[in-house]
């Protein structure tokens, strides 16, 4: 028998797709659910590959309720199945958006696009929206994806990545799980975890397991970390909440607290629920604690304390194993200047202990003794990094012993405790 000349092979087959959508169309099929096949260089059917349906390869173009397909070869199921398969430099094209795949699979019934390979769903509306994966499903109805590899997502501004990443391009919400990450280039931040939500609508994000939040400074970053994050923007303002084992970490200060929030706009870090802070050698304790940054958080200009305010430092010079400077009382106000305490304000029951020594250069420390004081309000400057009392008012009491007259039950004030074995050095130790 003859081989059929080339132009009847695409004439008949062409015969054929469309009594395919005639058949269809009786079915329930409306006129604007069918596939149109606009263009192919060469149609072909061989009943021994895909299942005896057509191939269309060359230019190939379809179109399909409002959008057009592009592709260099497409296998068209049977109306059975509704699938198409797209093979190579993939293109779907609609008003709203621009696909295009290494290899894709388009779902008639469900309006569907799964991808096997580089594959990118572009925004027509913002030049800067687009989703880059390489395996997974996206609705061309809904603008859902379900992306099941690695993936990035960009929108207003933002990059969100995740090895398995769901979003909603209409409602704005997405989640990943596996490395998530949220970064804001345009606000220096990143956020990450094992499982993080996205709600683009509210300008907000929740972190669970290992969230991290980092600020990026000139010189250096800020960290906070937790086993929960939330993160919102609302009328300019910019809140970080931490909570469950929450830790910061700064060169200049380090802390850790049941609940950790950074204003942004304020450029103040909240620390509630058994909060603990260090600035340099100095450890800060008390009911909440409040710290106040300048220069876009570069650096800590001020700590408040509120509620059984204590700072403790070890003794530089010291003779015993426990010997600790002490400061503490209802409140306290410390001012930093160069990441070190300038001065501290002790507000009502003043309480002070401190080692008083004699430092002259070029000779050997000498011990003076231990410095107790106790009234309503205390003020102490630091010098050389040790406190030394500059003013003891409202009921004053104040004594200097000798070493050997120090008695054992002033040696640590009430309530003290060192907590330096829980201090986080680095951002290592944030994990």
């Amino acid at each position: 028998m003859k081989h059929l000349p080339f132009y009847f092979k695409i004439t008949f087959l062409t015969l054929l797709l469309c009594f395919s959508f005639a058949n269809a169309q009786k079915k329930g099929t409306t006129k604007t659910d069918k596939i149109k096949h606009l263009h192919s260089d060469l149609i072909e059917a061989n009943p021994e590959k895909y299942e005896g349906n057509p191939l269309f390869t060359g230019n190939v173009i379809f179109e399909h309720k409002g959008a057009k397909l592009y592709a260099d070869s497409v296998i068209l199921y049977n109306i059975a199945s509704q699938k198409n398969t797209f093979e190579s430099d993939v293109k779907i094209e609609n008003s709203e958006y621009t696909v295009t795949s290494s290899r894709a699979n388009h779902y008639n019934a469900k309006e569907e696009v799964e991808f096997f390979g580089p594959s990118v769903i572009q925004s027509k509306r913002n030049a800067k929206d687009r989703i880059v994966t390489t395996e997974g499903r996206y609705n061309l109805k809904s603008q859902e994806s379900f992306l099941t590899s690695p993936s990035t997502i960009y929108y207003d501004d933002k990059i969100l990545k995740g090895n398995n990443l769901y979003f909603n391009q209409r409602t704005g919400y997405g989640k990943a799980t596996g490395n998530f990450v949220l970064e804001e280039p345009l606000e220096d931040r990143i956020l990450s975890g094992n499982l993080g939500e996205v709600f683009r609508n509210n300008d907000s994000v929740s972190i669970k397991q290992n969230a991290l939040f980092e600020k990026k400074l000139e010189k250096e970053s800020l960290f906070f970390r937790a086993d929960n994050m939330i993160a919102v923007e609302k009328n300019k303002q910019k809140l970080v909440r931490a909570f469950d084992n929450a830790k910061v970490f700064k060169s200049d200060l380090q802390g850790i607290a049941d609940s950790i929030v950074f204003d942004q706009s304020q450029d103040i870090i909240y620390m509630h629920g058994n909060p603990v802070a260090w600035s340099s050698e100095n450890q800060i304790t008390g009911d909440s604690i409040f710290v106040y940054t300048r220069n876009r958080e570069e650096e800590v200009d001020s700590i408040d304390v509120m509620g059984h305010a204590f700072a403790v430092s070890k003794v530089e010079e010291s003779q015993g194993a426990d010997e600790y400077n002490q400061i503490k009382g209802k409140t306290m106000d410390i001012a930093v200047e160069n990441s070190q305490i300038k001065n501290i304000k002790v507000n009502s029951n003043a309480n002070m202990l401190i080692y008083l020594d004699d430092k002259q250069k070029g000779k050997e420390t000498e011990r003076i003794g231990v410095n107790h004081s106790y009234c309503g309000v205390i003020y102490i400057e630091f010098l050389n990094k040790d406190p030394e009392l500059l003013q003891c008012q409202i009921g004053s009491n104040s004594k200097v012993y000798p070493m050997e007259e120090l008695p054992k039950e002033i040696k640590l004030l009430p309530d003290f405790k060192w907590l330096e074995s829980k201090r986080p050095k680095s951002k290592a130790d944030l994990q």
